[in-house]
């Protein structure tokens, strides 16, 4: 069983890659937006865009540090962890992380699901 305490830092990386997943796109919808833009407006929107830059800076940061937290704790933790180390982070595909962690495919997609409703739980609390 995967302890609490590295389900936590599971759930704060899951979040931080969506956000920055997030705030990629909404800096992509910034910059389409100044380019469909009338030229007067067009200095708003680099403040915007700088503002967003800088966001996305800062949790690019957070998900390196998630990363490394993750990374020290797979060999306190059990198989199932390094499943999901192989998977999210390292960003194997689920037939590679199955060869590498000798588990079927399907084991494979089980052991994340229960990972990901562990961290909805706790989310919850």
């Amino acid at each position: 069983m995967i302890k609490n305490s590295s389900i936590k830092k599971i759930s704060e990386y899951l979040e931080d890659t969506k956000s920055l997943s997030m705030a990629v796109d909404r800096l992509a919808l910034y910059k389409q937006m100044q380019d469909n833009c009338m030229t007067t407006k067009k200095r708003s929107y680099d403040t915007i865009i700088a503002s967003q830059e800088t966001i996305i800076q800062n949790l690019q940061l957070q998900v390196k540090r998630d990363k490394c937290d993750l990374s020290r704790l797979v060999n306190q933790e059990e198989a199932q962890f390094y499943v999901f180390y192989l998977h999210i982070v390292k960003r194997k595909t689920l037939r590679e992380t199955a060869r590498l962690t000798s588990y079927s495919k399907d084991g494979v997609v089980a052991i994340l699901r229960r990972i990901r409703n562990k961290c909805t739980q706790i989310k919850r609390r």
